[in-house]
C-alpha cells in the first residue's frame, strides 16, 4: 500500500509542473495599422496583465488592465514607425517579451540590417579589398576598422585612439609625415577615428600616407568633415504623454490652475464652469489672498482664458499683484510670480505701484547666489526648482545687461547640477518637478532641453521627465512611487511648453495673443458690469483713451473738451491745431485744442457764453 502511494504521489509530482505551465503560458501576438498597434495578449483568465513598450532610451506605452474570460487583453497605442520596440507583458506574475516592428512591411519580417564597405591600401598595397560589413549600433570608424581587421587575422597597433600600424606597416616608415589616414565617402574627417560614427551605407577607406595627405589627395587640414549632428525628437512621445495626461484631467470641472493653463495652452478648451468656480473662487475671498502664488496663478488662469483678470467678480488680480505690500512674504517665490504674471499679457504697471516691474528685475536679480542658483532665501542652499523659475521671470528682461549675466550664470548652474541620467537629484533621488520647471525655463530662453549640448548627457531633460510616467498615463514625483496629481500637472506644463517650442510657437506664459479684446484700463473694476464691454469697444475703436497712467476713471463726470473729442472722432474728423483761439478758456497747448476747434468749425459747439 505504501508502495503505491508513493508511485501516486511520484505521478503527481511529475505532472504538477506540466500543468502549473499549461496555464502559465502567456502569448504575445500584435497587429499594424500605419502607426497604430494593437497588441493581443493570452494568458489565464481573469487575471491581472500589465504591459510597458519600451527600447533602449525609454518607455513609450503603459498600461494595465485584466484579462477576460478567454484569459485576452487588448491593449492599442500608437508607435513611430522605423523603429523596433521590446514588448514586455506580466500576466499574474507571469513575464513574457516579443519584439515589435513598426515599419512599412508586414508585421514580423526582419528589418534589413544596416552596413557599411571598408577597405585598406597600404605602401605595400592593398591590404583589405572592399568588404561590406555588418554594423552594430554606436558603431564608430575605430570599433568598425577593428572588428573586421580581427575577423580577417590582420595585425595593427593602437595607439591613444590612433591606427599607428595596420598589417605590419607602421607609422614614420617613410618618413616624419608618413602614416595612417581614412576617409568616410571621399572626404577626410578632421575628427579622431574614435570620434566618428558610421551610418548605414558609409564606405570607409584607409589609406597610406608618405607626405601628410598630399599623396593621398588630402593636404593636412584640408576640408573638414562635417560630422552629421544627431537630432533628438520626441515631439511624438510628447504628444502621447500629453494625450494621456488630457484624458486623465479634461472632463474635471474642479481643475487646478495649471491643469487649466496647461490644457488651454495645449489648443484644448475647458469645462465653462472652471471659470465660474474661479470667480466665486474670488468673490468669496473678497479679491484677498495670503499668497503671492495665489495672485499669480490665478492670474495666469484667468489670462490663458481669454478673460481679464483685472475684473474677477469685481476684483483687480492685477492690481492687487504690483501694490501687495506682502510680496516677499514667500522669499522670492513672491516677487518670480508676479513677473510671469505681469508679464503673461503685458499688463502696464504704474510707475507709482509699490512693485513697478523695474523694481521686481532688480530684486530677483540680487537673490541670486554665488553659485549662479536662486534659493528661497538668499543664502540658503541653491534649489533646482526655485532657479529655474526664477529664469522664466527674468526671460523677458535678457536685453539688460546685468540680467543677461545672471541669466547666463543660473542655465550653467542647471547644467553644472544635472545628472547623468538627464535629471536632476533632490535629497538623493530624482524628481520629476525639478526637470519640468527646467524645461518650462529653458523653453522660455530658446533653449531646447532635449539637444541643447548643456543639458544632453548619457540622457536629457526630455527623455529623463518621459521616465516617470505612470501605468494610468499620469507621472510620478519619483520612479516607481506610483501617479502624483502635482507632479502631473507640473509635467503637463512642462511638456506644453515643449510642444510649443518644438512647433515655433509663444512661450507657454507668454499670452499677449489672449488678451485681445481687453482693454488696458488698471481701473475697470470700478465701471459697472453693464458698461466695461462698451469701454472695451471705445478704447478699440479710438474714441477714448482714458486720463493717462492706464486709467479710465469711470466715476468721473465727462467734460465738455473730452464730449467734443468723442464727437470730433466718431464723426471721423481730423483735429484743427493750426487756427485762432476763439474760447479764452482752451489754449492752443491744451490736449484738447485741436478736437474743440474742428467741433466748433462744424457747428457741433458754440461754447457756453461768446468766449
Amino acid at each position: 500500500m505504501k508502495k503505491r502511494l508513493l508511485s501516486l504521489f511520484l505521478i503527481i509530482a511529475l505532472f504538477l509542473p506540466c500543468f502549473a505551465l499549461a496555464s502559465d503560458v502567456v502569448n504575445i501576438d500584435y497587429e499594424v495599422d500605419g502607426d497604430s498597434v494593437c497588441i493581443i495578449v493570452k494568458g489565464q483568465e481573469y487575471k491581472p496583465v500589465s504591459i510597458v513598450i519600451e527600447d533602449a532610451h525609454r518607455k513609450y506605452y503603459i498600461d494595465q488592465k485584466e484579462t477576460d474570460s478567454g484569459g485576452e487583453a487588448v491593449f492599442t497605442t500608437r508607435l513611430e514607425k522605423g523603429k523596433e520596440y521590446n514588448c514586455i507583458v506580466n500576466v499574474a506574475g507571469v513575464r513574457e517579451t516579443r519584439k515589435i516592428l513598426i515599419n512599412d512591411d508586414e508585421p514580423g519580417e526582419p528589418k534589413p540590417e544596416d552596413v557599411a564597405y571598408i577597405s585598406v591600401k597600404g605602401y605595400k598595397g592593398t591590404i583589405l579589398p572592399r568588404v561590406q560589413v555588418k554594423l552594430n549600433k554606436g558603431d564608430t570608424v575605430l570599433s568598425l576598422t577593428e572588428r573586421v581587421l580581427s575577423a580577417e587575422g590582420i595585425d595593427y597597433k593602437i595607439r591613444n585612439g590612433y591606427k599607428a600600424g595596420i598589417d605590419g606597416q607602421n607609422e614614420f616608415d617613410k618618413g616624419p609625415g608618413s602614416g595612417w589616414m581614412f576617409s568616410v565617402n571621399g572626404k577626410f574627417p578632421t575628427l579622431g577615428v574614435d570620434s566618428v560614427v558610421v551610418k548605414n551605407g558609409d564606405l570607409i577607406e584607409w589609406f597610406y600616407t608618405s607626405n601628410l595627405g598630399d599623396d593621398i589627395g588630402n593636404s593636412y587640414g584640408g576640408e573638414a568633415f562635417e560630422e552629421e549632428e544627431v537630432i533628438e525628437d520626441y515631439q511624438f512621445e510628447v504628444s502621447t504623454a500629453i494625450e494621456s495626461i488630457v484624458d486623465s484631467i479634461a472632463q474635471k470641472e474642479d481643475l487646478t490652475e495649471w491643469q487649466a493653463i496647461g490644457l488651454l495652452r495645449a489648443g484644448i478648451n475647458v469645462d465653462e464652469r472652471y471659470y465660474e468656480n474661479l470667480v466665486e473662487y474670488v468673490r468669496v475671498n473678497e479679491g484677498n489672498f495670503r499668497k503671492m502664488t495665489d495672485y499669480g496663478k490665478i492670474a495666469l488662469a484667468a489670462t490663458a482664458l481669454k478673460k481679464d483678470p483685472r475684473n474677477i467678480s469685481g476684483y483687480n488680480i492685477i492690481e492687487k499683484i504690483y501694490n501687495n505690500d506682502k510680496m516677499t512674504l514667500q522669499g522670492t517665490n513672491g516677487p518670480i510670480f508676479a513677473l510671469i504674471a505681469l508679464d503673461s499679457a503685458g499688463y502696464p504697471v504704474p510707475n507709482d505701484a509699490l512693485w513697478p516691474k523695474k523694481k521686481l528685475v532688480n530684486w530677483i536679480i540680487d537673490q541670486q547666489n554665488d553659485d549662479g542658483g536662486f534659493s528661497l532665501v538668499k543664502g540658503e542652499t541653491s534649489d533646482i526648482d526655485i532657479t529655474a523659475m526664477a529664469l522664466q521671470a527674468l526671460s523677458r528682461y535678457r536685453d539688460i545687461s546685468a540680467v543677461k549675466t545672471a541669466v547666463e550664470r543660473a542655465v550653467t548652474f542647471l547644467s553644472e547640477n544635472q545628472s547623468l541620467d538627464g535629471g536632476f537629484c533632490s535629497w538623493e533621488e530624482s524628481n520629476s518637478e525639478s526637470i519640468s520647471q527646467t524645461i518650462i525655463a529653458l523653453t522660455a530662453l530658446g533653449i531646447d532641453p532635449a539637444n541643447d549640448s548643456r543639458f544632453v548627457k548619457e540622457g536629457n531633460l526630455i527623455s529623463k521627465l518621459l521616465s516617470f510616467r505612470e501605468p494610468d498615463g499620469r507621472f510620478a514625483h519619483l520612479i516607481g512611487e506610483g501617479p502624483d496629481d502635482m507632479a502631473t500637472e507640473q509635467v503637463l506644463v512642462a511638456l506644453v511648453a515643449y510642444q510649443r517650442f518644438l512647433e515655433g510657437k509663444q512661450w507657454i506664459f507668454d499670452m499677449t495673443e489672449e488678451k485681445a479684446g481687453q482693454s488696458d484700463f488698471v481701473d475697470m473694476a470700478l465701471a459697472s458690469e453693464w458698461a466695461r464691454e462698451y469701454i472695451i469697444k471705445a478704447k478699440a475703436l479710438g474714441l477714448m483713451e482714458g486720463k493717462g497712467h492706464d486709467r479710465f476713471e469711470p466715476k468721473q463726470n465727462l467734460t465738455r473738451a473730452e464730449f467734443a473729442t468723442i464727437l470730433v472722432r466718431l464723426l471721423d474728423e481730423e483735429p484743427l491745431d493750426e487756427v485762432q483761439q476763439v474760447f479764452v478758456d482752451v489754449e492752443p497747448s491744451n490736449w484738447h485744442y485741436g478736437y474743440v476747434m474742428i467741433a466748433y468749425k462744424k457747428g457741433f459747439v458754440l461754447g457756453k457764453s461768446v468766449d
